[in-house]
Parts: C-alpha cells; sequence; structure tokens
C-alpha cells in the first residue's frame, strides 16, 4: 500500500513537472518568436546588427528554430556578398547547415549552401547541395540554374548544359539560364552554340552588357573580328554613353559598370581607366577577365595570362568571369606543354 501511494505521488510530480516543463519551453518559444518578428522589423528599416541580435536571442531561446538560423544566414550572405569578406560567408554557410539540421528538407538552404561552396571554389560539394535541392524540389529553375553553375566551376559543361535546358523549359524567358547556357557551350568550345544562347539572352534583356561581351567574344573565336566588330559598332548606338572626360578614374556604379567594359571593347575607355573604376572584387575580377580575353584574342599571350592571373586573384569565385579565367589558363598551359 506504502509503495503504491510513493508511486502514485512520483506520477504526480512527474506529471507535474513535465505539465511545467512544457509550459516553460512553450513561454521560450514564444519569446523566441517575438524575437524573430523583432528582427524582421529591423531588417526592413535596414538595422542589420539589431536584427542580428535579434536572431541569436531567438536560438538562444529555441536553438532549433528554422526561421532564425535561415534569415541569418541570409544577412550574413547579403553582408559580404559584395566585399567576399570570408569570415562572414563562413557564418552564412554555418546558419544554412544548421537550418538544414533542423528541417533537412529545407530546400532553399540546400541551394543557397550550393551557391556559397562555389563562392569557396568547392564545386563538389556545391553539386551534391544542389542536387539535394532539386530532389526536395525538382520545378524550381533556379535550382538547376544553380547547379548547372556548379557543373560549369566543376569544367562538366554537357551536364551543365543538360540543367539550363530543364531551367528554360520551366521558364522560357529565365535570363539568367540563357546567359549560363551560353557560358556552357562557351567554356566547352561550342561557339555556334553559343551565339544561339546569347541571341536568346539579348533578345530577354535588350543591351544587357555581359550578353554583349559574351557574343563579341563568341563571334569574335566562331566568325571572325570583321563579324565580331560590325556587332559591337551596331550595338554601339543603344549604350549609356562612355565616361566623360575627367571622370575616366572615378569608381563605376553597379549601373553603369557593364557598360563600361562594353566601351573598353569599343576603344572609348582605356584600360587603365577601366581598372581605375573597379570599385570591388567583383568589378576587378570582370575587368581582368575581358582585359585578358581581348589579349587572347590579339595574340598577345603573356599579357593575356597575367591578366587572368589577376583575375584570379580576386577570389570571385562564384562569378563565370573567375571561372572562365581559370579556364583560358589550364588552356594556355596545355598549349606550351604542346609546344614543349
Amino acid at each position: 500500500m506504502r509503495q503504491k501511494r510513493l508511486l502514485c505521488g512520483f506520477v504526480i510530480i512527474f506529471g507535474m513537472f513535465i505539465c511545467t516543463s512544457l509550459e516553460s519551453f512553450a513561454k521560450e518559444s514564444d519569446d523566441a518568436l517575438k524575437h524573430c518578428k523583432l528582427a524582421s522589423e529591423h531588417i526592413a528599416k535596414g538595422e542589420l546588427d539589431a536584427a542580428i541580435d535579434e536572431y541569436k536571442k531567438a536560438l538562444g531561446l529555441n536553438a532549433n528554430l528554422v526561421e532564425a538560423h535561415y534569415n541569418l544566414a541570409n544577412i550574413y550572405y547579403n553582408e559580404a556578398h559584395e566585399s567576399l569578406d570570408k569570415p562572414m560567408l563562413k557564418r552564412a554557410l554555418n546558419e544554412y547547415k544548421e537550418t538544414i539540421r533542423c528541417d533537412p528538407q529545407h530546400a532553399e538552404a540546400h541551394n543557397m549552401l550550393c551557391h556559397l561552396y562555389i563562392h569557396e571554389g568547392n564545386p563538389e560539394q556545391a553539386i551534391e547541395e544542389g542536387k539535394a535541392a532539386l530532389d526536395i524540389n525538382l520545378n524550381m529553375d533556379r535550382f538547376h540554374a544553380n547547379l548547372a553553375r556548379a557543373y560549369i566551376a566543376n569544367n562538366a559543361y554537357n551536364k551543365a548544359i543538360k540543367e539550363l535546358i530543364l531551367a528554360v523549359s520551366l521558364d522560357t524567358r529565365y535570363h539568367w539560364a540563357h546567359l549560363l547556357k551560353g557560358h556552357a557551350h562557351y567554356f566547352n568550345k561550342e561557339f555556334d552554340k553559343a551565339l544561339e544562347a546569347y541571341d536568346v539572352a539579348l533578345s530577354i534583356e535588350l543591351n544587357n552588357p555581359y550578353d554583349i561581351l559574351w557574343k563579341y567574344l563568341s563571334l569574335e573565336r566562331s566568325k571572325g573580328s570583321d563579324d565580331a566588330k560590325k556587332f559591337l559598332d551596331n550595338v554601339g548606338a543603344g549604350l549609356k554613353p562612355a565616361p566623360t572626360p575627367g571622370k575616366e578614374k572615378q569608381s563605376s556604379s553597379t549601373e553603369t559598370w557593364g557598360y563600361d567594359l562594353v566601351h573598353h571593347y569599343s576603344g572609348k575607355l582605356s584600360q587603365d581607366d577601366l581598372i581605375a573604376r573597379a570599385s570591388d572584387p567583383w568589378k576587378k575580377c570582370d575587368a581582368y577577365f575581358y582585359i585578358g580575353s581581348l589579349k587572347l584574342l590579339k595574340g598577345d599571350i603573356q599579357s593575356a595570362k597575367q591578366n587572368f592571373l589577376k583575375c584570379n586573384e580576386t577570389n570571385a569565385m562564384c562569378s563565370s568571369e573567375y571561372v572562365g579565367a581559370n579556364i583560358e589558363l589550364k588552356n594556355l598551359e596545355l598549349n606550351q606543354d604542346k609546344v614543349n
């Protein structure tokens, strides 16, 4: 009888403990969500440091809160992207991993990990994450395009093209997918097919400067200098004007930078002035790649190689131009080996 009373007492106490624990957990979860709400309000005001603090408070109360991990990762990524701040990119990567730990079916987190592994120069791991995202959601055109970027970075051009065909089947006017498809064909030395893809890209975004540059390079390698020059002369009339005298060395804005590259190809902006206007690693990567590509077309192998190496030093690893510079360097080494 005494044992029964003791057992009943234990059950009552244990039951009270469970209830108290559940109530405490529920309160902590509610408080964590309140911190997430405050973080969203700070983001809307552009107060990112305050938003980070709120997400960290939320995770201190509930370490498995998917929303907090994912949004914190996005802040870290957006803060680090332009400057290529490696420690901040690492924080973003870790938070996306935590998101997946809490929710293995979080397709967007897998997709962002694919992107970040390209940033880190790890295309093999990027491919795995890209596949994981598509295993969860096969009908997301962005996921196919991102996986294609990982394949291109790993020199698997035919696999990239297959993914990009799937991407444009989901959205025929997906400009980025057509541009990447052009790159895959270009790096695979299928210049006529590259031209077709760049023409589609240009039909979607008329006078996009990067489409113009890649089409010019493809024309040079496919049709010859006369056709390439004629194309550049024809599109020149529709472009934003070159920098006015005295302003050539001012930093270029995001809106004008691509046109600065085209003006360099047209002979309206010198190499030195173009480099002076490249104000961040991404623009420097662009400048050195396109200068190197032009030198290569003119047969100045040594200058081309120097510019491709400088492009490599920017560490803008998920840029198509960075990938292109490394491919051209490998091609130059192979050609040198054949000569030797």
